[in-house]
């Protein structure tokens, strides 16, 4: 549970992030973050067939979401603010479920999943490492 520590003075938008690393884990959630150099780096060595995740991963029953933070622009590139989103896994689907959508957007295949990722870091107009990728992982509970 207290293994955000490292992380647990970052304010993403209106509330520390260890908000959500205390209310998910009432819930029987785990988060992790992932690594915005091992993206960055994915990028580079592979600037035309990357991937963030392979399908194991993503095929992965306790991985149920995926939560987004990335910095969004307004007033002419001048002001900027943070936006969380979610893409999660429903019956072995994902979808992008993002409050400034009309309605959730189907990603229909692990690739899928991928180009969007990586476009969250590629789109990034501030720098590569602003944006987060953070994944929510159901507990196994111990018999």
């Amino acid at each position: 549970f207290f293994s955000y520590i490292k992380r647990g003075m970052y304010s993403f938008g209106n509330f520390n992030i260890s908000v959500l690393y205390f209310l998910m884990n009432k819930h029987n959630m785990e988060l992790q973050w992932v690594d915005n150099k091992e993206i960055c780096q994915k990028l580079k060595d592979h600037k035309n067939s990357a991937i963030l995740f392979n399908d194991e991963q993503l095929n992965d029953k306790t991985l149920i979401a995926l939560i987004i933070n990335i910095v969004k622009l307004k007033f002419f590139d001048i002001y900027h603010h943070r936006h969380f989103y979610t893409i999660r896994k429903i019956s072995d689907s994902w979808f992008k479920l993002d409050s400034s959508l009309n309605k959730p957007i189907l990603l229909p295949t692990n690739k899928d999943v991928n180009n969007h990722l990586i476009n969250i870091v590629k789109n990034n107009k501030i720098q590569k490492s602003d944006n987060y990728i953070i994944q929510v992982f159901q507990k196994v509970k111990d018999n």
